[in-house]
């Protein structure tokens, strides 16, 4: 059983309130943790602790702000990243080409295809 840490980002303007759902659909043998920090040391909190259990990947659900500062704290680990385009320009998930389809998006982490971001 695969271990996904999702971290939504509710004040992101095109977060949906149904992705919940969405999510534990398509990753329905997972174990999956929600987090919905209020600010900015509870989300590094979260991520110290998730680094700490060595889950599987983290979903960031948000916009550019919110995986840039995952992607900050899971630099140098070898946790999966999977983005979920939330915010208003999603320049780091259309990059990746990711799309809002929570299926297509999650079929990474179930089938382990990872890439390597470069600087």
């Amino acid at each position: 059983m695969q271990n996904i840490s999702v971290y939504l980002n509710e004040r992101a303007s095109n977060t949906s309130h149904d992705l919940q759902g969405q999510i534990n659909s398509a990753l329905f043998r997972s174990q999956i943790d929600y987090n919905m920090p209020s600010d900015l040391d509870e989300l590094y909190k979260g991520l110290d602790k998730d680094i700490a259990r060595s889950v599987d990947a983290v979903l960031s659900v948000g916009g550019d702000g919110t995986v840039h500062t995952i992607i900050q704290k899971l630099a140098g680990t070898d946790i999966g990243l999977l983005v979920v385009p939330g915010g208003t320009a999603n320049d780091f998930a259309h990059a990746m080409g990711s799309s809002k389809n929570i299926k297509q998006i999650t079929q990474a982490i179930r089938n382990k295809v990872k890439k390597k971001i470069l600087k």
